[in-house]
């Protein structure tokens, strides 16, 4: 038991509980080491982990929810522009790991946002949709504003704007939205390691700070709309219901998230 208490997550995150103590005779835990259990892979639960888990996600039939949405805002060094930025990372390229859960990924500071997103969707971490973000207004910008914010700032239109951005206004407005598509409900904040020479800082925001939203989705086995077979970790979907691309529409994540329409 004392091992597998410093393997316990709460919401996919690591809480490594102690559990225990050297006079067992005078604590509750006398039993921490006369009783074991196995500590299942990703995708198998039960005492022995013979069973498999199931896709889940979002109830279709129920309405007024969103996904989460959290806000990363990357920022260089004060005195760095963001063509000397550029320069630097072409030279010397430089790494932020980010972590969700218990997994982890390194994503170049001068990625675009469109590597980013890729970076994150093929990592096998979650499947996202990233945009950047006004921290000012505390909305999406649309590809026509980014394009007019780099000719008013001096860039060309089809500069690829890097993920972390100068300090100095107007670029300390622009942010980015990670919205989560593949995890529903109240999900952990993503985490950030990085070299304090290389950035300035990275702020992540969540439960409604900065735009942010908190998800409010439900994350049950099969969407509440089938049922999960433990065998093989499918879901045998309700009549009506089918896979679905985790916000609603029809998609690959074969969960029963997506409900047929009806004439």
């Amino acid at each position: 038991m004392p091992q597998l208490g410093q393997h316990a997550t709460k919401n996919g995150d690591l809480v490594s509980v102690s559990y225990g103590h050297p006079d067992t005779q005078h604590t509750k835990t006398w039993d921490s080491s006369s009783t074991q259990g196995c500590l299942c892979d990703d995708g198998y639960h039960g005492y022995d982990c013979s069973f498999r888990d199931c896709p889940s996600g979002d109830d279709p039939r129920t309405m007024g929810q969103h996904n989460e949405r959290q806000i990363v805002h990357c920022r260089l060094p004060v005195q760095l522009s963001l063509e000397s930025s550029v320069i630097q990372q072409a030279n010397s390229p430089k790494s932020i790991n980010f972590q969700y859960r218990r997994h982890a990924i390194d994503v170049p500071v001068g990625s675009s946002i469109d590597e980013f997103q890729e970076l994150f969707n093929t990592a096998g971490l979650l499947k996202v949709k990233i945009s950047y973000f006004n921290l000012t207004r505390l909305e999406l910008c649309s590809e026509e504003e980014i394009d007019s914010f780099l000719l008013a700032n001096g860039h060309n239109a089809d500069t690829a704007v890097p993920i972390c951005l100068p300090q100095a206004i107007p670029y300390a407005d622009i942010g980015l939205s990670v919205d989560f598509i593949s995890d529903s409900g109240d999900v952990p904040a993503i985490r950030a390691s990085y070299d304090s020479v290389v950035l300035g800082g990275i702020d992540i925001y969540t439960d409604g700070l900065f735009g942010s939203l908190k998800g409010t989705t439900e994350n049950e086995p099969c969407s509440g709309r089938g049922i999960c077979s433990a065998v093989n970790g499918r879901c045998d979907c309700f009549q009506g219901f089918r896979s679905s691309d985790g916000i609603g529409g029809p998609g690959p994540l074969m969960d029963c998230g997506y409900q047929e329409s009806l004439f």
